[in-house]
């Protein structure tokens, strides 16, 4: 992890498109960096997600992100990770969305092991809102997981990651005859690559 960090810390310091003034590199994923950043415009913190450089001109991947941007920029809920911006035309492919100081409902629940009742009640009903929100816009997040809640000071949430999502109207990015998600989180149909809906 730190070796693949290390590859980011070139843009530290550097001005993308005369707006972000990045930071620091706050982790790698699968297909993006996510660096921090601040838009010297508007004076706030953003988080860049940036497509890693081996996927840059990887037609399918470039999808997945214009298929994330879309997704989000439907969405307008207080428990759904904003997007301020997207640029896909230049050789650095990256997103700008709403930074969000907190931590990923996975690390929390390791660090605090059992959650009370209230606790988990107050997390499904946000989780839930988000995803109403979604499914009346016609979108399926499709990979729902303790590791794309973001839970901040208060225990307010924030869903992210819409990378896979299915768009309403629109065949997916991924092959058809593929499952995409996360194993452990997905359900039947989605895993093994069927038609899916809401209830999923």
């Amino acid at each position: 992890m730190e070796k693949n960090i290390n590859c980011y810390e070139k843009y530290v310091g550097t001005l993308l498109d005369g707006k972000y003034q990045i930071e620091k590199c706050l982790g790698i994923g699968g297909m993006a960096a996510v660096l921090l950043a601040k838009d010297v415009e508007k004076n706030i913190r953003v988080a860049i997600k940036m497509l890693r450089d081996e996927y840059a001109n990887d037609s399918d991947a470039v999808d997945r992100f214009k298929s994330e941007a879309q997704a989000v920029s439907m969405l307008s809920h207080p428990n759904v990770v904003g997007i301020h911006d997207i640029s896909l035309d230049g050789e650095l492919k990256y997103l700008v969305m709403e930074y969000v100081e907190g931590v990923s409902l996975r690390a929390y629940m390791d660090k605090r092991g059992k959650l009370s009742f209230a606790e988990v009640s107050s997390i499904s009903e946000q989780i839930l809102a988000a995803l109403n929100q979604a499914h009346s816009c016609g979108i399926i997040h499709r990979d729902i997981k303790p590791q794309n809640i973001m839970i901040m000071e208060g225990g307010f949430i924030k869903v992210a990651d819409f990378g896979i999502a299915k768009l309403p109207n629109a065949e997916t990015v991924t092959m058809i005859d593929h499952a995409v998600g996360t194993i452990y989180y997905i359900s039947p149909e989605q895993a093994r690559g069927k038609k899916i809906d809401p209830r999923s």
